[in-house]
């Protein structure tokens, strides 16, 4: 009932792998908020969304960015939320 799932899915959330996982009643944390690309760090022309949060409906999402590089080829993400 209150699930989060978040990490390095090496997938872009334009896959289907990544819209099967949406199908199952869960909700992408960066809807709203924009693209936030995750990787490649320092790679600015090719960079995508590999890091994600997903959710079960019964979270709210109040924030979600992408930090800044902290050293690894991904930036770290941060996701806000509140649980309904």
């Amino acid at each position: 009932e209150n699930l989060i799932i978040i990490g390095d899915f090496n997938r872009s959330s334009f896959s289907n792998h990544f819209h099967k996982l949406l199908a199952n009643n869960l909700k992408d944390t960066r809807i709203g908020f924009g693209l936030l690309p995750s990787w490649p760090a320092g790679i600015l022309p090719v960079q995508t969304t590999l890091d994600h949060c997903l959710v079960t409906p019964n979270f709210t999402i109040t924030n979600r960015s992408v930090d800044s590089n902290l050293g690894s080829d991904h930036f770290p993400i941060s996701v806000h939320l509140a649980l309904n």
